[in-house]
C-alpha cells in the first residue's frame, strides 16, 4: 500500500486514480482507493475525483469513459468503438506456426531471397502451399523475379516475420549454430516460446 507522507492535492488525487482505473483489469472500489492512499485521502474524496474523471470525458466526447461496475469503477471504451477495436485486435493476433512453416521460413530468412525450387531442394518436399500460407500471414512477401529461366518469384521475409519474433532486423536472426540443424534446415521452433 502506497502511505503518503503529505495529503494529495485534489488533482493529483484525481490523476493517480485515473491512472489506476486505465491500468486496472477489474473494477477498483471506492474503499480499495482509500486504503490504496493509506487513509491519506477520504472516501468522499474518492467519489468527487471518480465523478470529475466521468464528467471530464463526457465533456470530451472521449472514446473512454468511466463506469461503475458494482461497486467498483473501472474505465472502458465506449460500445460504440468496439467493432473497431476487435477489427485492430484480430488483426494483431499471433500467428500460430506450423513445423513445416517454421522450416520454410526458417529457410528464406537465412537465404533471402530465395525461390520456391531453392527451398524445395533443401526440405525436399512441396512447398507452394506453406509459401502461400506464409504469404497470406504476412509473413514473407514476393520481392521480384530472379533473373534466369523461368522468371522464379523471389521470396523475403517481412516486417511482420520481424515483429512475429522479436527481432529488430534481420541481423539479429540467431547465428545457424545457435538454434537445431536438422537435414540442414534451420529450425525456429525455439525462438517462438
Amino acid at each position: 500500500m502506497a502511505e503518503a507522507k503529505t495529503p494529495l492535492d485534489a488533482q493529483t488525487t484525481e490523476m493517480v486514480i485515473e491512472a489506476i482505473l486505465f491500468a486496472a483489469t477489474e473494477p477498483v472500489s471506492v474503499e480499495q482507493l482509500v486504503d490504496f492512499f493509506g487513509r491519506s485521502v477520504s472516501a468522499d474524496r474518492v467519489r468527487e475525483a471518480v465523478s470529475s474523471l466521468w464528467e471530464r470525458y463526457e465533456r470530451a466526447q472521449s472514446s473512454l469513459q468511466i463506469v461503475q461496475i458494482g461497486r467498483g469503477f473501472k474505465m472502458t471504451t465506449r460500445p460504440q468503438y468496439s467493432e473497431w477495436i476487435e477489427r485492430f485486435l484480430t488483426r494483431k493476433r499471433r500467428v500460430s506456426l506450423s513445423r513445416a512453416s517454421l522450416e520454410v521460413l526458417s529457410i528464406i530468412a537465412y537465404r533471402q531471397p530465395v525461390t520456391i525450387s531453392q527451398i524445395e531442394y533443401v526440405r525436399g518436399v512441396d512447398c507452394k502451399g506453406v509459401v502461400r500460407g506464409l504469404i497470406k500471414h504476412g509473413l514473407v512477401a514476393i520481392k521480384g523475379r530472379r533473373k534466369s529461366p523461368g522468371r522464379p518469384l523471389l521470396l523475403v521475409t517481412t516486417d511482420k516475420f520481424l515483429e512475429h519474433f522479436g527481432l529488430p532486423d534481420l541481423d539479429s536472426l540467431p547465428r545457424p549454430d545457435e538454434v537445431g540443424q536438422q537435414d540442414g534446415v534451420i529450425s525456429l521452433s525455439e525462438q517462438t516460446g
